[in-house]
């Protein structure tokens, strides 16, 4: 498998025996995929006008914060997009850094000495299903 690629495909075969002749087996192959990260799409609730440079240092306050200078270097989170208008941000992180990426994030409170929040809005493995509005969503916000 490719390094680069952050799916892994698992396949499992089952064979099931119709009646008690060997002449009548039937072979099922499933593949699963799974990915190596997961995506989180976030809003960021702050009362000051926040710029796409300052949303990088706010997310790896958040897990500073949290976590100390280690958890901010092993955590491996990159931001995919971030809408200014709306301050809505996609965030990839390594599963295996995932949770405690999420409760990070949700502990955040303030930036720069102002009142900060980061609602997480949907979390998914894949990126194409964060484009979706109704399914998997954690809360109804756009």
């Amino acid at each position: 498998m490719n390094q680069n690629t952050n799916t892994s495909i698992q396949t499992t075969t089952t064979t099931i025996n119709n009646n008690s002749s060997n002449s009548n087996k039937k072979v099922i192959n499933k593949s699963t995929f799974h990915s190596d990260h997961y995506y989180i799409l976030l809003k960021i609730n702050y009362t000051q006008k926040l710029y796409t440079q300052k949303v990088e240092p706010l997310i790896n306050k958040a897990i500073e914060k949290c976590f100390g200078e280690t958890g901010k270097l092993v955590s491996d989170t990159k931001i995919i997009n971030y809408n200014q208008s709306n301050q809505n941000l996609i965030l990839r992180c390594h599963k295996d850094s995932f949770s405690a990426i999420w409760a990070s994030l949700s502990l955040f409170s303030d930036f720069e000495n102002f009142p900060c929040y980061l609602e997480i809005i949907k979390v998914s493995p894949w990126l194409l299903s964060l484009g979706n509005k109704d399914r998997f969503s954690i809360s109804n916000s756009n």
